[in-house]
């Protein structure tokens, strides 16, 4: 599962934000290399939480869950998982 959630996330980032990256590790930092700024980031917050039906708490809002794909696909997976649990 992290698999298809990590390259869903990857290719959204790579065809939404133009950047003269081409690829992107998944755990290379999206923040430090200039793929994505504050505002670009809350895109991709509202991205996660339409595509996979989530909502993330103020607690989940924190830069380590969201400064690498795989920190982000993790965090996914975890709110899915927690919603399924309900």
């Amino acid at each position: 599962m992290i698999d298809v959630v990590s390259t869903e996330i990857k290719e959204y980032l790579l065809t939404k934000f133009p950047h003269e990256l081409t690829d992107i590790g998944m755990e290379q930092s999206i923040i430090h290399t200039g793929l994505v700024d504050s505002i670009s980031l809350v895109m991709v917050i509202l991205f996660l939480e339409e595509r996979y039906e989530i909502k993330f708490d103020e607690q989940d809002l924190l830069p380590d869950n969201f400064d690498s794909i795989i920190g982000m696909s993790k965090l996914v997976i975890k709110k899915r998982k927690n919603k399924t649990e309900e």
